[in-house]
């Protein structure tokens, strides 16, 4: 056979590799093959001048050793003739006394420095040419055992060929390296060779789908291999049957050249798509980008009404959403576990999401999920409260406990609500939905009213609350005898919005003070007569029962005698108002607040913040959602606070309700207060006595409705008698890992049940309520906590019972507390074992709830604070898991923040195993 014609770089690597084994004097290298080479003769490479000569004579030859040449140049014959036809004088003077055939694979071993080559290689001459070709002199790596493998090989082919660097290779690699437009050109226009046999070698590594990709790269003009694996979810899609042939037959014709693939290929590819899209190697653009390629194929095909069976298309996300607000509207017709059970699984289908996923929300969606969090906590509510209602209250303590612990939460998940979705459908069932509930906190809001009424018109004894003229006494003054505090009025904060404020606050470390056994983690105060600023923040910074402003306010906070009396002789009280909270040289505080805050011989400190208020009446066009960092300086505040080691006291003066849809009634005197001229409306009541502090003949008229106002439209109002203005949150604030003040422990969570989005307990929610006797909520004071103080003589002592009964204990938890290895457990433990009923209530919940839970979830349902089962879980995990077997295990870090998802899981079949029971 005759040789090939050598191309240069043939030439020139075969040179090098005969130059690092030739005798160190020669005149020549000579190379058997045709002379036709067309090469210039000169040629440059690497900063290295060769001289090649074509000799088709013996003649031709000996001209060529007698042309002089550079001393650095290489000067090389090409010649069709063999040894014997050359004299052995010319031979002499060739490098190594011989000619040198033209072989790609024997250069290409020399390169490398190996001695063998892989069988698998040798069948393909061309890939010798494209390794000589394609690299540079400094490129070959030398192989081990002097053996050249096609592990070797493959990846610089693959990179010469295509624009393909990754190591190692799988599938979700490949279709990184498919995004590139540049990348497919590139492997467009590789020979049939190549194409060929690097689809055989990519998929012995990636599977059988890669076949799919290199063919639909091949196939397409765009490079659309990643967004056709998205789309497969939606088009090849197991549960439509044959709702998409026609889909499928156009997506093998446009983009794998009529291929029917398997179904586990298809799989495969469409996972590797979703796991490149969450894996952080392509940036937010290029996600964008495949993302809107994707939902224009599906359109493309026909296959968009489907989208929403796709966890990564836009498109699908908004359809998700739309399917959340269709099942919310039987839902509002027909309350119970069905339509609920209905709610939550497409609820669970938007939190499957991609865009569901925090690190890829931007706050307009995380919004948007958490008023979707909102509304299914709400449809758990409506179904509990249609067929388990809760009891009417008795009294005023009844009605501001209920306000406390379930009403607070309900306004803040229906006000939630009031500025809808930028999606027609949702919010749609959105109004509906806030309707409802509003509906019954109407029932709710005119029972609280009559029960107000009766109480102001008596004069009784206040229990189970503090009258906010008695906050200062009771609250304020016996902490600041503890350590220096830092008291903030937000000025309008309504329960809700402390509920919102303080979830966040805990997000950041802050941590709810109670007194002991108090069951939730506010305290309820409750304002004057009427709720306005002028009357309840004077009452409250007065400590007595006036009107005034805010230089009244100053003149008797800073000379009220129990704050004095906590005080030292040169440093008083202090209270700052809005004008003096921040100066020009200070855009965070002004500087006599700093300095004020940094000195802890100031044992109290005021402030005022009036952001509630200012919302009230400019932020009709605001969506707001209460966090510290929505509130002016209140951030500062807080690290000021915390950096001099105070106390927080969140404290207000009244809270409020906002315009959704109220009717306009004039007159007079206030935005929801008027004088007892003419008689009260079925929205309205009378109340008279010394609470109404104004007008002197200490009688109102104010409503009970949040549906009526008597000033002109504004976001929001305040005044009138309804619980979201008349009952205020007192709340102590402690950072996480600070010492608490005597007689105050961290809070319990006391979120209601089903406030759990991800709790599984709706068979709890539905159960009837065992008639049982009324809870005790005496204030009078108890006789262990007489040393306490005046708080205490204010406060129950005991939580309000649920208004669902606690779980039936299952069978075999009760086998499990018999067990002699159960008993075994608790004498090695000795003192440190829990105590019995939370042992039994722990396994109960996750017997009745689930074998994994919310940490959140469990601490409710354990009645522990987040820092009491931080302390109790390493009790738990001692007593079940024997000899270090995972019986009980928890991940994440303890904390309130309801969107997180720390769980805590009991493996209930090792439990059987270890403890010898038999359960299902």
């Amino acid at each position: 056979m005759t040789p090939p014609v050598p191309t240069f770089s043939q030439i020139k690597a075969q040179v090098a590799a005969i130059q690092q084994k030739a005798v160190s004097s020669y005149e020549a290298i000579g190379i058997h093959a045709p002379g036709r080479w067309t090469g210039a003769q000169r040629q440059e490479a690497d900063g290295k001048l060769y001289l090649i000569y074509p000799c088709d004579s013996p003649l031709a030859v000996r001209l060529a050793l007698r042309d002089p040449v550079e001393v650095s140049a290489t000067k090389v014959l090409i010649t069709p003739l063999d040894e014997q036809s050359l004299d052995q004088d010319i031979l002499l003077r060739l490098a190594k006394g011989t000619l040198f055939p033209i072989n790609s694979w024997q250069i290409a071993k020399t390169l490398f420095g190996a001695t063998t080559v892989d069988p698998r290689l040798l069948q393909h001459r061309w890939m010798a040419d494209m390794l000589l070709d394609g690299l540079a002199a400094d490129e070959y790596p030398t192989v081990n055992g002097g053996f050249l493998d096609a592990e070797t090989v493959w990846p610089l082919l693959l990179r010469q060929g295509m624009g393909l660097k990754t190591s190692p290779l799988d599938l979700r690699a490949l279709l990184e390296w498919s995004i590139h437009p540049d990348h497919i050109a590139h492997y467009q226009s590789a020979s049939p060779a190549f194409k060929a046999a690097a689809m055989d070698w990519i998929s012995q590594g990636a599977g059988a789908a890669a076949r799919l990709v290199l063919t639909c790269a091949e196939t397409c003009e765009r490079p659309d291999t990643a967004a056709v694996g998205l789309a497969l979810d939606v088009i090849f899609n197991p549960n439509l049957g044959h709702q998409l042939d026609r889909a499928k037959g156009k997506l093998e014709e446009r983009f794998l050249n009529g291929v029917s693939p398997s179904p586990a290929s298809l799989a495969a590819w469409s996972q590797a798509a979703a796991d490149l899209l969450r894996s952080g190697q392509i940036s937010l653009a290029q996600q964008t980008q495949l993302v809107q390629r994707a939902d224009e194929i599906l359109t493309e095909l026909g296959a968009e009404p489907w989208a929403y069976l796709s966890t990564t298309s836009d498109l699908g996300f908004t359809q998700r959403l739309a399917r959340f607000g269709q099942a919310l509207m039987p839902l509002l017709e027909t309350p119970n576990p069905t339509t609920l059970g209905d709610v939550t699984t497409t609820y669970e289908a938007i939190q499957a999401h991609r865009q569901a996923r925090p690190s890829a929300q931007p706050k307009t969606i995380e919004r948007r999920l958490d008023k979707m969090a909102m509304a299914l906590r709400l449809a758990r509510w409506l179904v509990q409260e249609t067929q388990n209602p809760a009891p009417d209250p008795q009294d005023l303590t009844q009605a501001i406990q209920y306000h406390l612990q379930e009403g607070s939460f309900l306004d803040w998940a229906r006000l939630s609500l009031r500025s809808g979705d930028p999606l027609g459908d949702l919010s749609a069932a959105y109004q509906a939905l806030f309707d409802r509930v509003t509906t019954v906190r109407e029932r709710h809001s005119h029972q609280f009213a009559q029960r107000l009424q009766n109480w102001v018109d008596l004069g009784t004894e206040h229990t189970g609350f503090i009258p906010i003229e008695a906050i200062l006494d009771t609250v304020v003054a016996p902490l600041a005898s503890q350590g220096p505090i830092l008291a903030i009025v937000l000025d309008g904060m309504g329960m809700a919005v402390a509920r919102e404020l303080l979830a966040s606050l805990q997000a950041e470390d802050w941590r709810p003070l109670v007194p002991p056994d108090h069951p939730t983690a506010l305290l309820a105060g409750l304002a004057t007569l009427p709720s306005i600023t002028e009357t309840s923040r004077a009452s409250l910074l007065c400590g007595d029962l006036t009107s005034g402003d805010q230089a009244l306010e100053k003149r008797q906070f800073t000379t009220h005698s129990a704050l004095v009396a906590t005080c030292r002789r040169h440093h008083p009280p202090l209270l700052f108002h809005k004008g003096t909270l921040q100066d020009s040289q200070d855009v965070g505080l002004a500087s006599p607040l700093r300095e004020s805050l940094g000195n802890t011989q100031n044992r109290v400190i005021g402030v005022v913040l009036n952001a509630v208020d200012d919302y009230l009446a400019k932020g009709e066009q605001l969506d707001v959602a209460w966090t510290p960092q929505e509130i002016k300086v209140l951030p500062a505040l807080l690290h000021e606070a915390k950096m001099a080691g105070r106390w927080i006291i969140l404290l207000s003066d009244h809270g409020h309700i906002l315009d959704s849809g109220m009717t306009y009634t004039a007159a007079h005197d206030g935005e929801r207060w008027r004088s007892a001229d003419s008689p009260p409306t079925d929205q309205e009541l009378a109340l008279q006595g010394q609470r109404v502090v104004i007008p002197p003949s200490h009688q109102i008229i104010a409503p009970w409705s949040e549906q009526l106002r008597y000033k002109p439209k504004k976001t929001g109002y305040h005044g009138g008698i309804n619980p979201q203005e008349m009952i205020v949150p007192v709340v102590v604030l402690s950072p996480a890992l600070a010492p608490s003040p005597k007689s105050w422990v961290a809070a319990p969570l006391d979120t209601p049940l089903w406030w759990h989005p991800y709790s599984p307990s709706l068979h709890a929610l539905t159960q009837p309520t065992p008639e049982t006797a009324s809870p005790n909520l005496s204030f009078q004071a108890q006789p262990t906590h007489s040393e306490l103080g005046p708080l205490f003589n204010l406060i129950p002592l005991e939580p309000i019972p649920e208004t669902t009964p606690a779980p039936e204990i299952p069978a075999w938890v009760s086998y499990f507390l018999a067990s002699p290895t159960y008993q075994a457990q608790r004498q090695l433990a000795g003192r440190l074992a829990p105590d019995e009923t939370l042992i039994t209530r722990l396994l109960t919940s996750f017997a009745t709830q689930g074998y994994t839970l919310p940490l959140t979830l469990l601490s409710r349902t354990l009645n522990q604070s987040p820092d009491q089962l931080q302390t109790l879980m390493p009790s738990f995990q001692r007593i079940l898991n024997i000899d270090g077997y995972a019986v009980l295990t928890y991940d994440g870090v303890f904390g309130q923040n309801p969107r997180s998802n720390q769980t805590a899981t009991l493996n209930h079949n090792l439990l059987r195993q270890q403890f010898d029971i038999s359960f299902p």
